[in-house]
Parts: C-alpha cells; sequence; structure tokens
C-alpha cells in the first residue's frame, strides 16, 4: 500500500483541498504563503452577518517585514471537499471571483526560536469590513 495521497478521496473527518493560500499586499503583489500557515480557521455565526477568520503563520523568512503586513491586505483562497464537484461545496474566496478576504488585525505576534516569529492575521468578508467602516449618525423619530 503506497502513501501517496488521492485528491479525490476523502480519508479523515474534515479534510479538505486546498492549493494555495495568496497574501494581495498594498502595492498589489500576490504572495503564495500556504508553506507557512500553520492554521486556517472560517467562522460562520448566527449572530454576525459576515464570515470571518484566522490564519495562524509560523514565519521564519521574515514575511511580515519584507511583505510589510500593515493589517490592511487581502487573503485569497479556494477549499473544497475532496470528491466534490458542485460549486455549492468549494468556498471561493480567489481574487478571480471577486470575493477574497481583508486582513484587519494580527495578533498575538510570539518570537518561537531565533529568526522565527508566530502570529496570527484575522480577516472577514466584505461585509464585514464594510460593517466596521462605517458608522450610523443619525436618529429617527
Amino acid at each position: 500500500m503506497s502513501d501517496k495521497k488521492v485528491e479525490d478521496h476523502i480519508e479523515f473527518a474534515g479534510d479538505y483541498d486546498c492549493k494555495h493560500i495568496f497574501l494581495h499586499d498594498h502595492h498589489g503583489d500576490r504572495t503564495d504563503i500556504m508553506q507557512v500557515v500553520d492554521e486556517l480557521n472560517i467562522y460562520e455565526s448566527i449572530y454576525k452577518n459576515a464570515l470571518t477568520g484566522s490564519i495562524v503563520i509560523t514565519d521564519a523568512q521574515n514575511l511580515i517585514s519584507k511583505l510589510e503586513i500593515q493589517g490592511i491586505e487581502r487573503i485569497s483562497f479556494v477549499i473544497r471537499t475532496p470528491g466534490t464537484s458542485d460549486d455549492r461545496d468549494i468556498i471561493n474566496a480567489s481574487a478571480e471571483s471577486g470575493h477574497p478576504f481583508h486582513i484587519y488585525k494580527i495578533t498575538d505576534r510570539v518570537q518561537t526560536a531565533p529568526g522565527t516569529l508566530r502570529y496570527i492575521l484575522h480577516f472577514g468578508s466584505r461585509e464585514f469590513m464594510r460593517n466596521i467602516r462605517t458608522k450610523v449618525s443619525q436618529a429617527y423619530d
């Protein structure tokens, strides 16, 4: 029996297929950060009207300085369950679809080893960002 993973076969509960995670900086450049991502979480709540999430990164390449990560970048990816082909079963947060997520916060910066930094990028959908930036300042009778 070989250890080669079959791409269209579910081996464990929660299996997914994600080939790239791109970070789009404020200059418009795109960098694949898949190799430094430890964890990708996406949250959907009945108490919020938008999707949010977080990415845990272990950075030994000093990406946070090289890419000038400030918390105003975008993150894009496509996640699908192995064996599915229906568009409803795919989370398409790619720039091509027009629905990438927006990074709004960087937290928990910790130096885990000399030259290695671990931090969390928090992101939200376009609706989440609009909700943060728009303030209602009018009262109605």
